[in-house]
């Protein structure tokens, strides 16, 4: 999870570094807005605040969308309020701290406590079901793992310019690879070997 400038917040894979989700704000134009990004206890979520906004947003960590955004301090607006610094309760799913300061040095800094699930008032839960993300059983993971090493009903053979072959589910292929889907749709054979090869040297480029 990274963020930069002006609510520029982006998820990487941890595997191999691919991005994995751009979210999607509002741009304030100004240089000096700092965001900053971070996970909650479970990684369902990601909580964002800038240093040139009142607002904090929390987002679906899987989609990268946008479920909620609340105002510091609804009705006791300052201009000279901002996001400092924001941390997910490790405890709580949807609860957060977060460090409020003021460019006027008449009003100290704060750390408020605040639920994004709850409304301040009603105290009724406004996040939509449809939106949460729960992570993979560990019985799933370790099926899947299971089916990696056993090879087990592997229907692909991926056979490598250096001759080593291995045996793979191509159900799992496809959904990981719009190159391999297209050619296991082709192939349309539920055994088959794919030979992979270096692409060729492009080239030299004329003087």
């Amino acid at each position: 999870l990274t963020s930069a400038v002006d609510n520029e917040v982006r998820q990487y894979m941890t595997v191999d570094g691919r991005p994995h989700t751009h979210f999607n704000m509002p741009k304030t134009g100004l240089d000096d807005n700092f965001t900053r990004a971070y996970y909650s206890s479970t990684g369902k979520y990601v909580l964002s605040g800038s240093s040139e906004e009142q607002v904090i947003r929390l987002h679906c960590s899987a989609t990268g969308r946008t479920l909620r955004t609340a105002e510091m301090y609804p009705g006791r607006r300052h201009n000279s309020l901002y996001v400092q610094s924001l941390r997910g309760d490790p405890h709580h799913e949807h609860q957060f701290s977060v460090l409020v300061n003021y460019r006027d040095g008449a009003y100290p800094l704060e750390i408020v406590s605040m639920d994004m699930a709850r409304h301040h008032a009603t105290g009724e839960t406004t996040l939509p079901s449809g939106d949460t993300y729960s992570s993979p059983s560990p019985a799933l993971v370790d099926g899947l793992r299971t089916a990696l090493t056993s090879h087990e009903n592997a229907n692909v053979s991926i056979k490598t310019a250096d001759g080593r072959v291995y045996p793979s589910h191509g159900a799992l292929l496809s959904s990981r690879s719009p190159v391999l889907k297209r050619m296991l749709e082709e192939a349309q054979n539920p055994s088959l070997s794919l030979s992979l090869s270096p692409s060729p040297p492009s080239p030299p480029s004329p003087p």
